[in-house]
């Protein structure tokens, strides 16, 4: 609820912790950073299809979409990463991917 870049930035600060203590406590652990998809059906579902994060950035470096396998449609991978990240943080994180 609330303004969509305040949601953001916390659950930025939510995966900041999360990230800590993985570095701090957790290091035997792996853990896949889950973004939702935004279709429609997964939009309202309670188990909507998720994508590892990091395979959504290397997809993006190649196309601009993927497919939900919940509704069949093909999502823009921007607007999925935009639900959690701010663009500056996509670009670093394609740039970084890309090297």
């Amino acid at each position: 609820m609330g303004d969509r870049d305040a949601r953001k930035y916390a659950l930025r600060r939510v995966r900041d912790a999360v990230e800590e203590l993985h570095r701090r406590w957790f290091r035997s652990i792996r853990a896949d950073e889950m973004v939702p998809c935004q279709c429609g059906e997964c939009v309202v579902s309670d188990e909507p299809q998720l994508y590892k994060l990091s395979d959504l950035i290397k997809l993006k470096v190649k196309r601009s979409t993927t497919v939900c396998y919940i509704s069949g449609d093909d999502i823009p991978i921007q607007l999925l990463l935009e639900g959690v990240y701010d663009t500056s943080e996509i670009k670093a994180m394609e740039h970084q991917k890309s090297q």
